[in-house]
């Protein structure tokens, strides 16, 4: 049901996107900055509001607030980056347009945004679990306060 692939290997890719010039190379640029954007502040917000809230529920600064602070937030940060996720894989794939998007979202609904929506959680899980503890201990060698 898949489609054959567009490249047979890297020379192949890099030949091909050479005839399109830049505009084929920077395909999809402006959504995967925009999603930088939404992944950074949706990430580090709710990392800090998640460590104040628990805080207030009596947990204490340590492991186990920054892995519960962690996997919240990338729960969080993904349901934000999915929609420019699945626009951004859409746009990339080639043929498709702006315009292809509002149709899919038209014929299947706003569902259509989060496909891939659990392969996303499956992926920014892990990372958030181990890359916030790791800022929290870079924090405490440098001698700054936690949040």
């Amino acid at each position: 049901r898949g489609r054959r692939p567009r490249y047979s290997g890297a020379w192949d890719a890099l030949r091909k996107i050479g005839v399109g010039g830049a505009p084929d190379l920077y395909r999809g640029a402006t959504v995967t900055i925009i999603r930088a954007a939404m992944l950074s502040s949706s990430q580090l917000g709710s990392y800090d509001a998640t460590k104040s809230g628990l805080r207030g529920m009596g947990w204490e600064e340590g492991p186990q607030q920054h892995f519960m602070a962690s996997l919240i937030s990338g729960m969080i940060a993904q349901t934000v980056v999915q929609p420019a996720d699945t626009i951004r894989s859409f746009l990339m794939n080639g043929r498709h347009t702006l315009w292809g998007v509002g149709e899919n979202v038209r014929a299947e609904g706003l569902l259509w945004l989060y496909r891939g929506y659990w392969a996303g959680i499956s992926r920014q899980g892990p990372i958030m679990v181990l890359q916030m503890p790791l800022v929290e201990q870079i924090r405490q060698l440098l001698g700054v306060k936690p949040i």
